[in-house]
């Protein structure tokens, strides 16, 4: 081989290296531009916290921001030992004990579907329609689970909505509860994360439910599924104050949807295979 043809190797060797160093940086360069956002604005949604009064939040709400940040949960576990006896509470923490939940211990009819009985003192609680058949799948480890339970919460029509998400997040409590442990469970779950995940494709616009299919679909194990135009339409809806306002909640940003927004931002950047969700107060600080 000559000094002219070792030349033209060395030349096509160094542009090859060239090209490749080019598409590399031309995928990652968008990719790490991304993440970066991404960071801030759960850095900005962290501002948002700072405002929050903790003694107004909700159960959900409390839950949301135990998931978040791990410096308050000792604050929001004293709360919860202080609070009123909301059932929900066991979604923060396992050992939380509510007794006599349930009046009947089986599906009975309430208004114009099957559901649950729930005892007098808890009443108050139930802010959803279907927020009993949550509670039975919740405390499904105390009262057991059987096939008619599981067909009462089959039998919630799927709308791509808000029905959906719980149907979701009930066959997550059952799962992590260890209860009804079967192919049909399973089978449920694989279901209905496809509409979910259907649902936030057709979906163009941000909106509450939107960060919420998307948390979701995290806490399924499935965030594989989560496209960055997802996620870059969620960091477009929020508001300077680093929180995030869906007029279903009124005029004001509002934890629950910040909440949702920030836990989405967390497990992106995380990229987090299946992330913890129940009973974040149980886990060691």
């Amino acid at each position: 081989m000559n000094l002219k043809q070792r030349h033209c190797l060395l030349f096509l060797f160094a542009a090859s290296v060239a090209c490749g160093v080019f598409f590399f940086f031309l995928r990652a360069l968008p990719q790490a531009s991304m993440s970066l956002g991404v960071y801030e604005a759960y850095r900005r949604g962290g501002n948002f916290y700072r405002g929050v009064d903790r003694a107004a939040l909700h159960v959900d709400e409390r839950w949301l921001a135990a998931l978040l940040f791990e410096r308050w949960r000792p604050a929001l576990e004293r709360d919860a030992q202080a609070r009123s006896f909301d059932p929900f509470e066991k979604a923060l923490s396992s050992s939380w004990g509510v007794p006599d939940v349930f009046s009947l211990p089986v599906a009975t009819r309430v208004g114009d579907r099957l559901g649950y009985e729930i005892s007098p003192s808890y009443r108050m609680f139930l802010r959803d329609p279907w927020d009993d058949l949550l509670l039975r799948a919740l405390y499904c480890d105390v009262y057991g689970y059987t096939p008619q339970d599981f067909q009462v919460l089959g039998r919630l029509v799927p709308d791509q909505g808000y029905t959906d998400t719980h149907v979701l997040l009930a066959l997550l409590f059952l799962r992590e509860n260890g209860c009804y442990d079967t192919p049909e469970r399973e089978r449920a779950m694989r279901s209905v994360v496809e509409r979910v995940s259907q649902a936030a494709e057709n979906d163009k616009e941000w909106s509450d439910l939107y960060s919420e299919r998307i948390a979701f679909l995290y806490f399924a194990g499935e965030g594989e599924r989560v496209k960055p135009e997802w996620i870059r339409r969620i960091v477009a809806a929020q508001e300077r104050g680093g929180g995030f306002r869906d007029p279903l909640f009124g005029d004001e940003p509002n934890a629950h949807s910040t909440g949702l927004s920030l836990l989405v931002f967390r497990y992106f950047l995380e990229q987090a295979k299946e992330p913890s969700f129940f009973a974040p107060l149980d886990e060691k600080r």
